[in-house]
């Protein structure tokens, strides 16, 4: 930038003291109220108006037209609002723009599923789980109505509710690779509505009761083939027809307790304990950023 000519910012500077510059232009000093020297650290905004280098590249628009900070590499500046931001706040998981450009970008990739190889191998976990465990229904049920001694029917019953709870892990896997292809780049501006909307919640209730049904299910298999194995003199009991609605009743019991746990962070008087946030829609500024 050259020296400031003589004329330029019109009614500041008011203790300004003409001078050559070393091209031979008049230009003009002002004098610092604090200490009484002179300087031309001046930088003339594109409006006509002047501000102090101090104020150039400070994140604050000094001139009222940007032209201080148009330039600058330190900052980001907002989409709408057009405020400015420190670079270290972009894409850092904090909102500080109010139109959320500051993370809804295409530099911060924030997608359900930010990797790729993650997302494939979403949709190959979730296709697997779903129908290879959907495979062995039948056949897992078969083998109950043809169980003949108690420890077989048992073994059976658990060994379904496992496939049921692979089952419904797989399903969610999949639901979230659909919504995610579904949202893709626009999941970073909708997230907060997806995270408080009623099928976010339906799909976390989706994935932890099939886990808890899984869970259950192994640790209850597990202690009656500990018990068998623990036997000095092991001999098979019939299954009968009351044992029968007996292992339907608990297996049925399984599931209802693995749905009321998995509902219970959406009852309201239990919201302290779960809620982590609140979101307010953006069309109320005060609450965004």
């Amino acid at each position: 930038q050259g020296p400031l000519s003589y004329d330029s910012c019109h009614g500041m500077f008011k203790d300004r003291v003409y001078s050559l510059s070393d091209s031979g232009h008049l230009t003009f000093l002002w004098r610092h109220d604090s200490d009484g020297s002179f300087s031309n650290d001046i930088f003339p905004c594109k409006n006509g108006r002047c501000v102090e280098f101090e104020k150039v590249c400070n994140l604050v628009n000094d001139c009222g037209d940007e032209s201080d900070e148009v330039n600058c590499t330190n900052h980001f500046q907002c989409q709408t609002n057009k405020d400015f931001i420190p670079l270290s706040k972009v894409c850092d998981g904090e909102i500080d723009c109010i139109d959320l450009s500051d993370e809804c970008n295409g530099d911060c990739n924030r997608e359900m599923i930010g990797n790729l190889s993650i997302t494939v191998l979403a949709w190959i976990l979730g296709i697997l789980a779903f129908n290879l465990n959907l495979a062995t229904i039948p056949t897992t049920m078969i083998s109950i109505i043809k169980s003949k001694t108690l420890d077989s029917l048992v073994n059976q019953v658990l060994l379904l509710l496992v496939s049921i709870g692979d089952i419904l892990v797989g399903l969610y896997i999949l639901l979230i690779s659909i919504y995610n292809t579904f949202y893709r780049e626009s999941y970073c501006r909708k997230q907060r509505e997806w995270l408080t909307s009623t099928t976010c919640s339906m799909v976390g209730v989706l994935s932890s009761v099939g886990q808890l049904v899984s869970l259950l299910s192994v640790t209850l298999l597990s202690i009656v083939r500990a018990k068998t194995i623990s036997r000095r003199i092991y001999v098979p009991l019939p299954a009968s027809a009351n044992d029968f609605k007996r292992m339907c009743l608990k297996a049925i019991s399984i599931i209802v307790v693995a749905f009321i746990v998995s509902l219970l962070p959406m009852v309201s008087i239990l919201e302290d304990y779960f809620v982590n946030g609140i979101y307010h829609g953006s069309e109320n500024p005060l609450f965004v950023g």
